[in-house]
């Protein structure tokens, strides 16, 4: 090897040395993440680094010169990353650019080739430094010269033979050798730093916990072998309201400790001196200095000493006296939120009995409606179910929207002259003709009406008032199998004012004493466990109504022997006026020759509307939307439109301000599935002249006829 060689490496070894002290103090040492303007500065550095490295070269021939940018722009790319070494590279090409000769384009290709690997190196591998970092930066050298070696094949061919056995050794031995020592030293120069910072962290975090177990509101104390108090922070004094005199020196077990607990505090501190755990959790009670008492959750570690008798425990406490407070407040909610998820599991499992059973027997029945060879009395017999099936589907909705207008305080009266009797007698007729009934042949139903008080008239809600009573019945002969279920009313009088006090009682399964707070709460029955038909909804309805129409309701009960039911309402008498003729109009029985719009969007509604106006031979007209149906209007106007509110396009509330607008003359009954308190108001309001709710019922449809023509 040319002696040339070993003094161009020694010059070389030189200014590597220099970038690595770059790397020490322009670098590592900066605390912040690099700035792109401190990253450019660097790559000029190490830029002009590499111009001198390439300014004390050996030279192979006139125009092929060697010298250590390899290493320089590998390590470059390692340790400074991209933005430093491109710029480094860019300064080295130029550079070597301007110097020319027979080895420019393996001198360039060199420079980028070394560059290159340092950076794909630190992407690829960013690992390198916790695994064999030696290994490493010797894999690194070797690529890099094995990278160098094959730029040779750029020389002219006449000096690529030479040139290689020239190189060989030194790229196979020092090259690798100079990438691996000068790479271990920036390496050594990073974990000195990282050292040197964590030393720094270090005690500025014993600092910073110093000042902590001083100021935190966390109790912080230190005891002695013998049990007496050598530290303790400020917020231990303030929260036991001690000062430090009164405690410092004194016996922790008997200043803080309850008599009854010494011992077992003593037994735990003996446990923990003996060093058979390095750390332990326990809670105790202490008592302040007025005498209240505090729980308290200690950690705390043992600091052995050369004796027993050195060995000090520091614990570090928190005041969890709130908390334990309301973890027993949680424990009680938890227990009842697991109770609540029970109902609701059971809930589910009723609503899915109470609508899947009417809907098995109207899809089954309406099915079996379609076979051929059916008798007339089977097809009433079917049609029947399907009725009573629908009008139990129909109950279930309606209670789950009077629960819901009763807990958004939207559930309206609708209050007009009521007959008591003549309310009693419809339900006990209804429930003797029920299913519910039919199958409990040892149950009797009574009723039981006061003759001394002859017809008794009242102002109140008849609907809402016959919903509480067929509610209580319901329930009475659903959980009674055998005996009697009697219902009745008194007239009293209490401070002046007259009720009407109604009673319904049954020989049932009783109520037991822990369900009665909670029978009136939505979804609640008193066998939760076993299905009974129902929803749980009907006492919490009744309830809410009767707080709506001034009323109350209350109960007895005896497990096993029955329960009474009683409720009682304002006994308002209505005013007596003169009786005034009403004008009497004919019942609606034929629509010929008159126009209807049927604007609904939903088909198989509209066809069953339509089979219901043929029958009063209507000249019928379908608008499946609200754009439609505008068209319709204008293109002639009918005597009559049946109104869905809910359309697509246009709904019926903005066909009914179009038609306002436009001053169209037209009769409009609106129809709605919502049923919302004032949906009917609403609708009257925007222009209707009649009314009708979803599901509507051929009567139904006829009274609203009647009611728009006449």
């Amino acid at each position: 090897m040319d002696k040339s060689i070993i003094l161009g490496l020694i010059q070389n070894t030189a200014l590597l040395v220099a970038f690595s002290m770059i790397y020490d103090y322009s670098w590592v040492q900066q605390k912040r993440s690099k700035s792109i303007l401190r990253k450019i500065i660097t790559g000029f550095i190490i830029g002009g680094i590499a111009i001198i490295l390439m300014l004390t070269p050996w030279i192979q021939v006139p125009g092929l010169v060697f010298d250590t940018r390899s290493v320089l722009l590998s390590l470059s790319g390692l340790f400074f990353g991209f933005i430093p070494t491109l710029i480094a590279t860019a300064i080295a090409l130029v550079y070597r650019i301007s110097l020319g000769g027979s080895g420019l384009w393996m001198g360039l290709a060199v420079i980028v080739v070394s560059s290159a690997i340092g950076i794909m190196w630190r992407n690829l591998r960013p690992g390198w430094r916790d695994r064999n970092h030696l290994l490493e930066l010797a894999a690194l050298g070797y690529i890099v010269h094995l990278g160098m070696l094959c730029c040779a094949f750029l020389l002219p061919p006449e000096n690529i033979k030479e040139t290689i056995q020239n190189i060989l050794i030194p790229l196979l031995t020092i090259y690798p050798a100079g990438n691996v020592l000068l790479g271990l030293l920036m390496l050594r120069q990073y974990k000195n730093w990282q050292n040197r910072k964590a030393s720094v962290q270090l005690l500025e975090y014993e600092q910073r916990f110093t000042g902590m177990l001083k100021n935190t509101f966390l109790f912080s104390i230190i005891i002695d072998s013998k049990g007496n108090l050598t530290y303790c922070n400020d917020s231990f004094l303030n929260v036991l309201g001690y000062n430090a005199d009164e405690v410092l020196g004194k016996n922790a077990f008997v200043l803080l400790t309850h008599p009854d607990s010494i011992n077992a505090v003593r037994d735990a501190f003996t446990y923990i001196l003996t060093g058979k755990t390095g750390f332990y959790n326990y809670e105790s009670d202490i008592i302040t200095k007025n005498g209240s008492k505090l729980i308290v959750s200690w950690n705390a570690t043992v600091f052995k000493g050369d004796n027993i008798s050195s060995t000090t425990v520091a614990c570090i406490g928190e005041n969890i006296t709130i908390r334990k407070r309301a973890e027993n407040e949680l424990v009680k909610a938890k227990l009842k939120a697991e109770e609540s998820d029970q109902l609701k599991s059971i809930f589910l499992a009723n609503m899915s009995h109470e609508i899947r059973t009417p809907m098995n027997a109207i899809m089954g029945f309406s099915n079996l409606l379609g076979e051929p060879d059916i008798s007339e009395t089977e097809k009433k017999q079917y049609v029947d179910i399907i009725k009573n099936s629908s009008d139990r589907l129909l109950q279930i909705i309606n209670d789950i929207i009077d629960v819901s207008k009763i807990e958004a305080k939207q559930l309206t009266l609708s209050l007009s002259e009521c007959k008591l009797d003549q309310i009693f007698t419809n339900s006990i007729e209804a429930f003797r003709k029920s299913e519910l009934l039919r199958h409990k042949k040892d149950l009797k139903l009574i009723l039981n009406i006061p003759k001394e008080n002859g017809e008794i008239k009242f102002i109140s809600d008849q609907h809402r008032f016959q919903q509480i009573l067929d509610n209580l019945l319901s329930n009475a002969i659903k959980y009674s199998e055998t005996g009697v279920v009697e219902t009745g009313y008194q007239v009293k009088e209490d401070a002046g004012e007259k009720w009407i006090e109604v009673y319904v009682k049954d020989t049932g399964i009783g109520i037991p004493d822990e369900k009665h707070d909670l029978i009136f709460e939505r979804f609640r029955q008193v066998e939760e466990g076993r299905f009974h038909e129902g929803a749980g909804l009907g006492l919490s309805i009744s309830k809410g109504i009767l707080e709506l129409l001034g009323g109350k309701i209350w109960f007895t009960s005896e497990v096993n022997k029955g329960t009474t039911f009683c409720f009682s309402v304002p006994y308002i008498i209505p005013e007596r006026k003169h009786p005034v003729q009403s004008r009497t109009s004919l019942p609606v029985t034929d629509l010929k020759g008159k126009t209807v719009i049927i604007a609904e969007d939903d088909y198989n509604s509209y066809f069953y509307l339509r089979l219901l106006l043929e029958e009063l031979n209507a000249n019928i007209l379908y608008a499946e939307n609200g754009h439609v149906l505008m068209n319709l209007i204008r293109h002639k106007i009918p005597d009559l439109i049946l109104l869905d509110i809910n359309m697509p396009v246009l709904s019926g509330f903005e066909c009914l301000r179009k038609i306002r607008e436009e001053n169209f003359q037209i009769r409009i009954i609106a129809q709605t599935a919502y049923a919302m308190p004032d949906e009917k108001e609403k609708c009257f309001r925007e222009g209707c002249t009649g009314y009708i709710a979803k599901p509507i019922s051929k009567q139904e449809l006829h009274d609203a006829l009647k009611a728009v023509f006449n």
